[in-house]
């Protein structure tokens, strides 16, 4: 019976977890495209510049401009978007799209 119950804990827990990354992706979805641009922008423009300069740049950029043409998320990192894989190639599906080359 203790096995029992500790198995379904584990399918509960699990099932909260696909929740929540099922609402963090619905999120993310309507951000993508923001978060590519963003993502590009860093890393095309911004290197030449220092890590705080890069900040401040970023969020002018993402108040001024983008927050009033498309949906943003308050805490973006373009870090952590390319360090996760799925970021990461949303982020070249989303390049080559806008360039309009298929793969």
């Amino acid at each position: 019976m203790d096995k029992t119950r500790s198995m379904l804990k584990l399918i509960d827990d699990d099932i909260h977890h696909w929740q929540e990354q099922v609402q963090q992706g619905e999120s993310n979805k309507k951000t993508s495209i923001t978060d590519a641009i963003l993502t590009a922008l860093y890393f095309c423009y911004l290197s030449q510049f220092n890590i705080d300069q890069r900040q401040q740049l970023l969020n002018n950029w993402q108040t001024n401009i983008l927050q009033k043409l498309l949906p943003t998320r308050s805490n973006f990192n373009p870090m952590d978007f390319i360090t996760d894989q799925k970021g990461f190639f949303l982020l070249i599906y989303l390049l080559l799209k806008i360039k309009k080359i298929s793969f």
